[in-house]
């Protein structure tokens, strides 16, 4: 999206970027942004944090691989907007790995495991959330589990983590 106002904006000041220029921005990616993991199942990670991101990632998601991640590997500050993120979230996905993150601002499993259910009942779903006191542990959950389309989100430092156990393995 970036790239395509980018050059709107260009055009409109009747420039435009050279070949090699627009071939090394498409391939130009950020890790962590919307990075699909060489897995299967199918997982990618997106360091998402706002409503706006998340939805973005839904969208992306949906374009790319033409379907929702079913499950959703979560986590973040005590600071985000718990409510508006989990219901975009809850809305889209049936099952949620919930972990801590390597932060004193993280909000606790049990917090956001109790947020999601109380959104989802709101909304009359049935959510399968699994709590975990230890990314670590989630992850290797996360990563054995039997779904068609995973995503691990809600902040840079949870994809940060997933992405450092990911190497060591």
């Amino acid at each position: 999206m970036a790239l395509g106002l980018s050059s709107l904006f260009l055009r409109a000041r009747g420039r435009n970027f050279d070949a090699e220029t627009l071939k090394s921005l498409e391939e130009f990616s950020i890790p962590g942004r919307l990075q699909l993991l060489p897995s299967t199942p199918t997982i990618f990670l997106d360091v998402a944090h706002t409503p706006l991101s998340i939805k973005a990632s839904y969208q992306a998601s949906w374009e790319h691989q033409g379907a929702f991640p079913d499950a959703v590997m979560i986590g973040f500050n005590e600071d985000k907007e718990r409510e508006a993120i989990l219901s975009i979230l809850v809305e889209h996905s049936s099952s949620f790995v919930v972990v801590p993150l390597p932060s004193q601002r993280s909000c606790s499993p049990q917090k956001l495991a109790d947020a999601i259910r109380s959104i989802a009942e709101k909304q009359a779903l049935f959510p399968t959330i699994f709590s975990f006191e230890s990314l670590e542990e989630g992850w290797r959950f996360f990563e054995a589990s039997s779904f068609q389309l995973g995503l691990v989100t809600g902040s840079f430092s949870l994809v940060g983590a997933v992405l450092e156990i990911v190497e060591r393995s």
